[in-house]
This record gives structure tokens, C-alpha cells and sequence, in this order.
């Protein structure tokens, strides 16, 4: 039995405001804390069950030190205390993840299962509130707290109350990220009881009121209920409680005390001569299972102590009996911390390593999960033989479902042992692996080449140098990964892989004809032994065309890669995008629909949290700001942000949203982001947005001179070797701010590369050269015809630019009506994106020739139901429907991640705060206001 709940009315009035709160739609978080026995975990139970009745949803799980080096172990636990079917299949696809199943990488694991996680709790929540209490939080693990933290903001969209209780004191330590998650939550700080509320307590334990002596001798326990209870307790069973007419009354008799730390003498004395009254063999079984852990498995313990699981559970019966154990689940339990921590302090240090090494040698050897034997292993101290032995065969098991134990093992064991020993070669090889995974890419790298300096295995070479590649490739040292391949490429000429690493380090070396040799050699060694290379290869050559910028051949080549993956999965020590890489080839050849859809399979493709996910972020970031969707780009640009990143594509985001900012008046927003050159894979390839981003800043600062060199330098600097798509993007501003500031010479230079070639279609290119002759010549009707291509194409802003230029054309002319026309047209077109600085420089160049527009244009309004684009209209619809994120993501080829982003901009425009807030301003609202669904449901 818990102890009774007194002396918290304060504690429960706040938790009943804080779901009041929730039901509302708005989620809350709060931080239970205090000392071990103030009555944490008897808060939690009390509003938990209050929750339940009253039909709010309820994850309830306590961490526990023995998991606390298990990834997600404690929210998996939570997650699980509430699943029904459907749930279940989402826990399965987690579990699967961090067992390596599905070919996740534990350096993405953290952005994958919040992924996972969101789309539960949105499951959960979509038609009511819930509550998710994790108690022991001191215990719990750093990836679930990461979880926790990374997924703090999206909880405040859903009804979900999120309780964490954490022990506190001189004995307690915390890990940085549960420092970190503690920081701006708010928190409940629960104190020693109150004499009043402890002879309360004691008087309904008792059911009779506590006399002078008995109060006397409970204020030893220091107002922390948990020991006013088991003082009782105990005192009870032994029978020295007497009554004494309407009151209780004890002896005062003074005993020596067998004291832990934290726990008041009185307290252990008393608890421990209650224990002395078990059963010799039940306080023998009792003080290994509280060596081993706060919960008793069963068989487990029959393992250990070499009996069977019946004869256990009949030595234990009696301590169920007594109350010093309590049913948990499929397992037992001890009912407070503070009976385990003094049957725990009373065997000597030496006696629980050999008790820890016994149970990790036993659990090896019954084949129980590797994390599970290798956590007692970890506590047992010297590893025997035949540990070092099971290490071996589970030890690539163990670095992919829990890296951070295998490493730590595999260190361990390594001490000790010499360094010839027979294990120590793969040993070390497995843990320069280990690391890599681990995020640690130098320790491992040094790791392989000290391991490369002695004796090993062909297979441990190999391995051995695939850490180095792969580690140089991970710090962007790409000539170091370049030598290494070399090398391992020397032993074995048909390893694919080392091809493969030779081939992207080129190309993020610019050494395309380079990467082009490299590419084709990993299709020739991948068609022989490996086809997952094989189509990697052919990715590889399609990034190549494109480099060169040859879209229709890239076309071609990444449309076979993608038929030769197939349906395999993506592998996270060779990833590829070849959707990607389709999807950029068809923007190039102005088939914006298309690329619209490959970038969607794509998503589709690469999964919930996967380490490309933020490829199609960029290219659906990057389409939404070419086609004038420029509030959908702006929710691809968050949700990439949020992704794990291995190829250093998040300064193309942050360059993409400086674009956007500088076009809607907020010029040095992103200054710093996009200050500095970034030298990663997806940085290199899209320093052309840094660099665009940098010059129109300074445009809008008043030094157009500068940000024409800028873009002139970058546009020459590709346009000399071919080897630069997308830089024709750049040519719209560059031949306006030449045309402005009277460089004919340079206007001449672009024109003519950009006339040379262009077909008669509407076509980007088509309506950039027309703009450039315009320009060049002085002709209207050629910039007229520019806007109108530009148009035809759905490129907003650029049209706008050639009406902008036809207008001041005119106005220089003394042509005013005309000249307003064409105005009215732009500065439409840039009410339309909210390009308000754009607006403001057109209508200043133009006043300055005497020319105003006809009448005022409004701009996109930016509060309301006006406000809403339709991405945002067919999402709410979504939501007035009931469904969650990951349901409305399926349905409109977005991420999860890519609808909440949406969301909070339709909060932020709406003025609400949660989804019912939504769903009721929705239900009041036209049909029309709301619109209906503008894609394909999947």
C-alpha cells in the first residue's frame, strides 16, 4: 500500500489547474521534485488514477537505474503503458529502429524517435487529452530525455499534460541533458511534511490518533512521509503499538541502527528489525534481488540463485506477504526505495560486484537480450574468460541496440586483457565502429590506426578502414577519405564501398571528372557483389549531370538508380537520394510538377526521422520559393531544421529563408547564418544561395555596387567551367541590379551566355534571356514578354522583376500610363508573396519618375482567415476532421514535422492556441474560408 496522499492539497490543486489547462488544447509540462520518500510517486499515482476517471488518457512508468544505459528504454516503457493495437504497431517500428531492423543510424536515433514518438501522442490525443507521468526521472535515460526535450514546443500544440518526478539531494546526480531539460519547465518543489499533517498521516495508518510518544518518535523521520509510514509499519507488525484510550502509543526502547545513507537511524532500525522476522532463505533471496535491481525478475533471479522459478516465487511469498515486495506487472517489486537501499547497504561492496559478474555470466548464458547481461557485466568489475567470449558473439548486436554499453564493455575489456590477445583485435575494431556510430568520429578514427599498427584479420582491415573513410568523410576531411579508400582499394579492388566514399568525396571536391571514374567503377563492383552499391553508383553519376549541369541525362541516370534500389532501405553507411536528385533535375527543366511528386516519393522513401529526410526538406523548400510558395517553403525550412543532418544541407536552409526574409523587409535577419563559407557536402553545392542571400542583403542596405560584384563573381565562377547548376537563378537579379547601376558591359556578358541556346517554349531560360535583351536594348515589348514567360511558369517574383524593369523602362520614356500599368502588374505579383521590400523599391524608383500605381495594391494579409494559405486551409480541414500530424502528412505528401510547422503558422495567423481552439473558430467560419483539400489524398 503507497502511503496515504496528506499534506498535498497545493501539489494537487496545481496539477488539476495545469489539466485544465490541457483539456483546453494547449499542453503543459511540469517537474515534480524532492528528496527520495516526500511522496513523488504517491502525487503521481493519486492524479493519475483521478485522470482515469474522468476518462483522460494516462502513460505511467517509472525509470529505473539498471536501463538508464538502454536507448528509450524509459519512454518506451511509458509509451507501452497505454498502448492498445494501434499503438502497438507504432512501439513495434520503434523497437525496430533501435534494434538496427530498419537501417537506422544511433547518431539519427534521437530525431527518429521523436518522430515516432509525435505520431503516437498526436494518435493518442486526436479525440482527448492525456497525461504522460514518468516517475524516477533521475534514472531515466539520456536518449529519452533528448526525445523529451526535442519534442518540449510540439507537445504545447497537443492536449498533453507531461509530469516528470525527480528525486533530489546530496546523493543525486544528473546527466547534462537532464540539467538541460529541467531549464524552463516548470517545477514543484514538494517539502517535509508539517507535524499536523505527519500525526495525520500516522493517525490513518493507525486509525487511531498518535499519542505524545509515538508523534515524538516519528519526527525522526524528518517529515518525509515515506518514513513516518514505514516506522508505522513497522511498529505495527511488531506489535509495539498499544493503544491508550482514543490514541496509539509506542515503547521508547533504543536499539543500535544498521543506517544507509540518507535514511534517519530510527527509520533503519526499525525497518530492519522488521526484515530480521522474515525467513532466513527469504532475507538471502530479498538481499540479491536488491543488489541486482528495484524490480525482481523472476527468472532472473532463478537464474542466479540456481533454483526454479516456483521454488523463488515461494521463498519471495512471504516478503509479498509482509509488504516488502508488491506485484508489478508480468514481475515483482520492492514497495519502497528505502527497503531496497538498506538490504542493499548491508552487503559489502566486493559481494555486489561477484553477485553483478554472476548475474551477467548467467543471463549470457540463458541468451537473454545482450544490453540486459552486459549492464551487470558493466557493475561486476573484471570480466571473466567466458564473459570476454559471449562479448564477441553479441557484441555487433550490442553496438547497434545500445552503442554508448558496447563501447563502455568493449573499453572495459579491452583493460583487460594484453593487447595480443585473441579477442583484442576484433574487439578494437568493433569499438572504432562503435564510436563512429556514437557521433565520436576522431576517437574512433585514432582507434583504427593504432589497431592497423598490429596483428588483425583481413575482415578487421577492411573494417578497420572503413572507419577511417567514413570518419574523415563525417568531419569533411574528403582528401583524407580520398587516400584511405586508396588504400583499402589496394587489398580488395571489388569493394564497392570504398569506391563509392572515393566518388562523393570528389564530388564534394569539385573534382568532377574524378567523381565520374570513381562513380563507374562502383557500378562495376557493385553489379558483382553488391547492388545496393551498384545503384549508389549510378546516384552518383546522376549528381555528376547535374553538377554539370546536363538535367535530362541526370534525369535518366537517377530515375535508374531509383529503379535498382527498389524497395530496399536506405543504408545509413552509404546513403542516397536518387528521388532527390530527380526531383532537381526536372525543377532545371522547368517540370514543376514533376519534381514536385519525386520529391514527395522521396519523403515517402526516406522515412520518419531518416538521415536524408532533409534532402527533400531542401528541394521542396527550394521548389515553394521558385513557384512563389513562399509560406510552404518557409515550413520545409523548419521541419528541415529540425532533421538529422549528415551532409550539412541546413545552411542551404538557412540561406533559403534569408532570401525569403530579405524579400519580405527583414534585410540581416540571417547575417550571421550566412556570413561564412560552409565547406560540408550540401553546403559546397549550395554556396550559390549563401552568396545570393549575402548580395540582396546588401542591396536592401543601400550597396547594390557590392552585391553586384557578389553575384556577378559567383555567376562567372560557374559559368566559365559549366560545372554549376542553378546558377541561371541568380541572372534575374543580377541583370536587374547591372541594369541599374549602368554595367552595360556585364548585362552584354550574361545576355549573350544566356541567348545562346534558348528554345522558343516558356521556359525559365526563355523568359531570363528575354529579360536580359530587354534590358540590354531598352525594348518594352521584350520585357512584357519576359513577365508574361516568367508567368506561364508560375514564377512569381521573377515576372514581377520584368514588369517592375518594363515600367521604369516606360517612366524613363515619359510613357506614364503604360508605365503605371505595368507597375500595378509587379507590385500585384509582389503583394501576393508579401515582398514588401521589393514592393517599397519599386514604387520608389517609379515616384521618382512621377509614376504611381492606379490605385493601391494590397498586400497578402497577414492575420486571419485571409491569411491562410491554401497548404494552411487544407491542413485545418485536416484538423477540423481529426487527424493528426502524421495522418495529414500522408495525405498531403508532407512530413509530420513540415504539417506542425504549418499548424503553428495557422495558430500564430488565427490567434489560437491548440487544436480545439482551431476546430471551434473553424466550425464558425464559411465553407469557403476554411477550403477544401488541393491534393490527392495518398
Amino acid at each position: 500500500m503507497l502511503p496515504q496522499l496528506v499534506g498535498r492539497d497545493e501539489e494537487q490543486a496545481e496539477l488539476r489547474r495545469l489539466l485544465d489547462v490541457t483539456r483546453g488544447g494547449v499542453g503543459q509540462s511540469v517537474l515534480l521534485q524532492g528528496e527520495a520518500g516526500i511522496g513523488k510517486t504517491a502525487l503521481l499515482e493519486a492524479f493519475g488514477a483521478e485522470c482515469r476517471s474522468t476518462d483522460v488518457k494516462v502513460l505511467h512508468s517509472a525509470a529505473h537505474e539498471l536501463e538508464h544505459r538502454i536507448p528509450l528504454q524509459t519512454l518506451l516503457s511509458c509509451l507501452s503503458s497505454l498502448a492498445g493495437d494501434a499503438g502497438r504497431d507504432g512501439i513495434a517500428s520503434l523497437r525496430a529502429t533501435l534494434r538496427g531492423d530498419v537501417g537506422a543510424d544511433p547518431l539519427h536515433w534521437e530525431v527518429t524517435a521523436a518522430e515516432h514518438v509525435l505520431a503516437l501522442l498526436e494518435g493518442w490525443c486526436a479525440d482527448g487529452p492525456a497525461v504522460l507521468l514518468l516517475d524516477d526521472a533521475q534514472w531515466a535515460d539520456d536518449f529519452s530525455l533528448a526525445v523529451l526535450g526535442r519534442l518540449r514546443l510540439a507537445f504545447r500544440k497537443l492536449p498533453l499534460l507531461f509530469a516528470l518526478a525527480l528525486s533530489t539531494g546530496p546523493h543525486t546526480e544528473r546527466s547534462k541533458v537532464l540539467q538541460a531539460f529541467e531549464e524552463g519547465v516548470q517545477s514543484l518543489h514538494l517539502s517535509p511534511l508539517g507535524q499536523e499533517h505527519v500525526s495525520r498521516l500516522a493517525g490513518e495508518l493507525l486509525k487511531s490518533r498518535p499519542g505524545p510518544a509515538l508523534t515524538a518518535r516519528l519526527s525522526a523521520a524528518g517529515g518525509n512521509p515515506l518514513f513516518v509510514a514505514e516506522m508505522v509499519r513497522a511498529l505495527i507488525t511488531r506489535r509495539e503499538i498499544r493503544a491508550m484510550g482514543d490514541s496509539a502509543e509506542v515503547d521508547t526502547t533504543a536499539a543500535d541502527s544498521r543506517n544507509a545513507p540518507g535514511i534517519p537511524e530510527v527509520v533503519a532500525e526499525i525497518v530492519m528489525r522488521n526484515l530480521e522476522a522474515l525467513p532466513p532463505q527469504t532475507r538471502e533471496a530479498l538481499r540479491t534481488a536488491a543488489v541486482l535491481g528495484p524490480r525482481v525478475d523472476l527468472w532472473e533471479l532463478s537464474l542466479i540463485l540456481d533454483m526454479p522459478v516456483t521454488k523463488v516465487w515461494g521463498t519471495l511469498a512471504k516478503a509479498v506477504d509482509s509488504g516488502v515486495l508488491e506485484n508489478c506487472g508480468d514481475n515483482l517489486s520492492f514497495r519502497h526505495g528505502i527497503v531496497r537501499q538498506l538490504l542493499v547497504s548491508a552487503v559489502a561492496p566486493s559481494a555486489r560486484r561477484a553477485l553483478h559478474q554472476q548475474a551477467g555470466l548467467a543471463l549470457a548464458a540463458a541468451g537473454a537480450p545482450p544490453e540486459r547481461a552486459a549492464e551487470y557485466l558493466l557493475r561486476g568489475g573484471s570480466l571473466a574468460p567466458q564473459s570476454l567470449s559471449w562479448l564477441a558473439t553479441v557484441m555487433e548486436a550490442l553496438g547497434t541496440r545500445a552503442p554508448m554499453m558496447a563501447a563502455e564493455l568493449l573499453e572495459h575489456a579491452l583493460e583487460s586483457m594484453g593487447p595480443d590477445a585473441p579477442l583484442a583485435s576484433a574487439f578494437r575494431a568493433e569499438l572504432a565502429a562503435v564510436l563512429l556510430r556514437l557521433g565520436e568520429p576522431e576517437r574512433a578514427m585514432d582507434l583504427a590506426r593504432k589497431a592497423l599498427g598490429l596483428d588483425r584479420l583481413p575482415a578487421e582491415e577492411a573494417a578497420l578502414r572503413w572507419v577511417l573513410v567514413q570518419g574523415a568523410y563525417q568531419q569533411h576531411h574528403y582528401e583524407t577519405a580520398v587516400e584511405e579508400a586508396r588504400k583499402a582499394l589496394e587489398r580488395d579492388p571489388d569493394d564497392a564501398r570504398f569506391e563509392a566514399v572515393t566518388a562523393q568525396s570528389n564530388l564534394a571536391l569539385r573534382r568532377f571528372d574524378e567523381a565520374e571514374s570513381a562513380a563507374r567503377r562502383t557500378v562495376t563492383a557493385g553489379l558483382r557483389s553488391d547492388l545496393y552499391a551498384a545503384a549508389h553508383g549510378v546516384a552518383l553519376q546522376a549528381l555528376n549531370s547535374l553538377a554539370a549541369v546536363r538535367p535530362r541525362e541526370a534525369l535518366d541516370l537517377a530515375d535508374r538508380a531509383a529503379t535498382m534500389l527498389g524497395n530496399q532501405r536506405i543504408r545509413q553507411d552509404l546513403p542516397m537520394a536518387p528521388h532527390f536528385t530527380r526531383g532537381l533535375a526536372l525543377v532545371e527543366l522547368d517540370r514543376v510538377d514533376e519534381a514536385d511528386q519525386a520529391f514527395d516519393r522521396g519523403l515517402h522513401h526516406a522515412g520518419a526521422g531518416g538521415s536524408l529526410l532533409v534532402c527533400y526538406h531542401v528541394g521542396k523548400a527550394r521548389l515553394g520559393f521558385l513557384a512563389g510558395r513562399w509560406d510552404d517553403a518557409l515550413a520545409e525550412i523548419s521541419a528541415g531544421r529540425e532533421t538529422a543532418d549528415p551532409l550539412g544541407m541546413r545552411g542551404a536552409l538557412n540561406s533559403q529563408a534569408a532570401l525569403i526574409a530579405v524579400h519580405r523587409g527583414n534585410p540581416g535577419e540571417y547575417d550571421e547564418l550566412v556570413e561564412h563559407h560552409d565547406d560540408s557536402v550540401g553546403g559546397s553545392y549550395y554556396e550559390f544561395l549563401r552568396r545570393w542571400a549575402r548580395a540582396l542583403t546588401w542591396e536592401a542596405q543601400g550597396r547594390p555596387e557590392r552585391a553586384l560584384d557578389l553575384l556577378f563573381e559567383t555567376w562567372q565562377s560557374g559559368a566559365g567551367s559549366a560545372r554549376q547548376p542553378f546558377l541561371v537563378r541568380l541572372c534575374p537579379d543580377v541583370l536587374r541590379l547591372a541594369a541599374g547601376l549602368g554595367e552595360t558591359g556585364r548585362l552584354r556578358q550574361i545576355t549573350a551566355a544566356l541567348t545562346a541556346g534558348t528554345g522558343a517554349s516558356h521556359s525559365n531560360a526563355r523568359g531570363t534571356a528575354l529579360l536580359g535583351n530587354g534590358l540590354l536594348r531598352g525594348e518594352v515589348g521584350l520585357l512584357l514578354d519576359a513577365g508574361g514567360c516568367f508567368r506561364a511558369i508560375g514564377q512569381a517574383l521573377e515576372a514581377a522583376y520584368a514588369f517592375e524593369c518594363a515600367a521604369l523602362a516606360l517612366g524613363r520614356r515619359g510613357e506614364a500610363g503604360p508605365a503605371r500599368q505595368a507597375l500595378h502588374e509587379a507590385m500585384r505579383l509582389y503583394g501576393q508573396l508579401d515582398a514588401r521590400w521589393d514592393s517599397a523599391r519599386a514604387e520608389e524608383a517609379l515616384a521618382a519618375l512621377g509614376v504611381r500605381a492606379r490605385r493601391h495594391v494590397d498586400e497578402q494579409p497577414r492575420k486571419g482567415w485571409p491569411a491562410l494559405t491554401e497548404t494552411e486551409r487544407t491542413i485545418v480541414r485536416h484538423v477540423v476532421d481529426g487527424r493528426s500530424n502524421p495522418d495529414i502528412g500522408t495525405r498531403m505528401y508532407l512530413s509530420p514535422r513540415t504539417v506542425q510547422f504549418h499548424l503553428s503558422s495557422v495558430f500564430a495567423k488565427l490567434g489560437v492556441a491548440s487544436r480545439v481552439e482551431l476546430a471551434v473558430q473553424a466550425h464558425h467560419q464559411p465553407a469557403d474560408d476554411v477550403g477544401k483539400d488541393s491534393r490527392v489524398p495518398a
